[in-house]
């Protein structure tokens, strides 16, 4: 099972990104979801698993605004069927146990020169997006570093510094924090604090961009507060322009903006729900690490957008918990 978990990880990192837009791809997406979503339903329907209401929530809400946004209901309708592919890798995830996963996402991280390799059109956001995954879920916290270990952390934070995510400095610093809380002095604290500082002052001038994003999904709120501007509507209604350019934004690059703009109320209690389910929820440091350092990079940029970064984590919190070896 770990080797075809780890060549799916590799699948998600190469082709979850821009790429997973073209083409050529889609038709392969769609096989997949249809596979993923009937072993989903199928499993549900004989009582092999069970799922929390919370995680069907979020599946709601894209309904109710697509439904009230029918004149976007190409664009609509990729996005709920991302949402229900995720739902149902939830559901497929439970047959995984959560050190088994981790073990294929640090196995997977070897291939990381590769994935940026095939994937060399990719946004670097996106693509920074694998690193932060790699780094959070290696267990190198709890063995001597030995040469292979320095290594593969080497590895990853080159990556990282290569593609310079400013976004991705951010979740890996929070992600970082949690898994190591029990170690952490006043000392790592501050320098913690400080590499998200730098991180924030990278590119300065396109950093406040978002300010305007912001704004932009705050304002196409208001014009429909209850019902949104529809899954995707951001940008099939061309709202949020870029500063300076004929383009436009496909999210606000903040989770909470873009859903309340474009899932109305419901979308945002959904996601709330969902927030405070996973924070509750008992999982291995290692996952509320990935969770935490997602959360914080969301509200700075929307890596979840993607359906690479988003399945992946559909697997996180849906596989089964047992015990670290």
């Amino acid at each position: 099972m770990k080797p075809l978990l780890t060549a799916l990880i590799l699948l998600l990192a190469t082709f979850g990104g821009l790429q997973f837009y073209r083409p050529e791809t889609m038709p392969f997406f769609l096989a997949g979801a249809v596979v993923v979503a009937g072993l989903g339903l199928f499993k549900l329907a004989t009582g092999q698993v069970e799922i929390d209401l919370v995680y069907v929530l979020g599946l709601l809400a894209v309904q109710l605004s697509m439904i009230a946004n029918l004149d976007i209901w190409p664009v609509a309708f990729g996005r709920f069927v991302l949402v229900l592919l995720a739902l149902a890798t939830v559901v497929v995830g439970r047959s995984v146990g959560s050190e088994e996963l981790r073990t294929a996402i640090e196995w997977a991280g070897w291939g990381c020169p590769l994935v940026l390799l095939l994937a060399p059109s990719g946004n670097p956001n996106i693509q920074a997006v694998w690193p932060v995954v790699f780094l959070v879920s290696a267990r190198i916290q709890d063995r001597k570093l030995a040469y292979t270990k320095f290594l593969y952390t080497g590895l990853q934070f080159g990556a990282l510094l290569w593609l310079g995510s400013r976004g991705a400095l951010i979740g890996l610093g929070v992600g970082l924090l949690v898994l190591y809380r029990p170690r952490l002095n006043r000392f790592s604290v501050a320098g913690a604090a400080f590499g998200l500082g730098a991180a924030l002052a990278i590119r300065p001038h396109t950093a406040l961009n978002r300010l305007l994003y912001w704004q932009a999904g705050l304002v196409a709120w208001s014009q429909s507060p209850l019902w949104g501007v529809g899954p995707g509507g951001l940008w099939a209604r061309q709202i949020i322009q870029e500063p300076g350019a004929a383009a436009y934004q496909v999210h606000a690059h903040n989770m909470l903006i873009t859903c309340l703009a474009e899932l109305g109320l419901p979308g945002l209690i959904a996601l709330l729900c969902l927030a405070t389910h996973l924070y509750q929820a008992k999982f291995q440091p290692w996952q509320n690490a990935l969770i935490a350092a997602f959360a914080a990079w969301s509200l700075v940029d929307e890596p979840l957008f993607w359906s690479g970064p988003l399945l992946l984590l559909a697997l996180v919190v849906g596989c089964r918990q047992e015990e670290t070896p």
